[in-house]
């Protein structure tokens, strides 16, 4: 699982559990704490374009994201490449069919002690985990969050919130040696009839299963 996917899928579910945050930030966070408290599912098209600082290249991704409280996911990459990640009630799979490979992964994975990792249960907390600060701007307003205990791949994140709706319309993550990776989103739909379908996961005939829910150092394979 690419370490650039999981970092922006946990950030932007770590938007969407944000509760009880509204002291830190007044407006902004309490209009996107009100919107999240709206709705129990969505759906939306992103684009994700990842800049690599040394190099100044960037690479842009486009897919689809659907999401269902309190967890349940299906992380869809179709351009330049394909690529599938899903969130089940059992597992997380991760799947690339151009390689005919699947992972499989403990939802454990879900449950590490590490902050990063706190947010996908929604068990972080920003008052305590971030110093935040709070930038608006024309129709949005900026979220900037510095963690206190910066990690290689974590030094900063920015929440975009659209002034009027509370809706999180983009999310930025930069690592350790300034590389970012933003994710936008388009065509964003609330409540949606996903069905049980969305959130799971057969493997393909003739595709070669990487079972690593087992695996006793399966947190530095996943993120290696």
């Amino acid at each position: 699982m690419h370490k650039q996917h999981i970092l922006t899928i946990v950030f932007f579910i770590a938007a969407l559990a944000l509760t009880g945050q509204a002291a830190a930030a007044p407006d902004a966070v309490a209009a996107l704490e009100k919107k999240v408290r709206s709705y129990t599912s969505f759906k939306a098209d992103f684009v994700q374009t990842l800049t690599h600082r040394q190099s100044g290249t960037t690479e842009t991704r486009q897919g689809s994201i659907i999401f269902r409280k309190p967890d349940s996911l299906r992380w869809e990459t179709v351009h330049p490449s394909r690529e599938l990640i899903v969130v089940t009630d059992s597992a997380v799979w991760n799947y690339i069919p151009d390689e005919e490979v699947a992972y499989k992964y403990p939802l454990d994975i879900l449950k590490d002690s590490d902050t990063i990792m706190r947010f996908i249960t929604g068990r972080a907390n920003l008052d305590s985990d971030f110093e935040i600060e709070v930038e608006e701007e024309q129709g949005s307003t900026r979220i900037h969050l510095y963690p206190y205990h910066p990690q290689q791949t974590l030094t900063e994140a920015v929440l975009w919130v659209d002034t009027q709706s509370g809706e999180l319309k983009k999310v930025a993550v930069t690592d350790f040696y300034g590389n970012e990776n933003m994710l936008e989103f388009s065509d964003m739909q609330f409540d949606i009839e996903s069905g049980t379908d969305s959130f799971r996961f057969s493997p393909p005939a003739g595709t070669d299963i990487e079972d690593r829910t087992s695996d006793k150092v399966m947190e530095k394979k996943l993120f290696q």
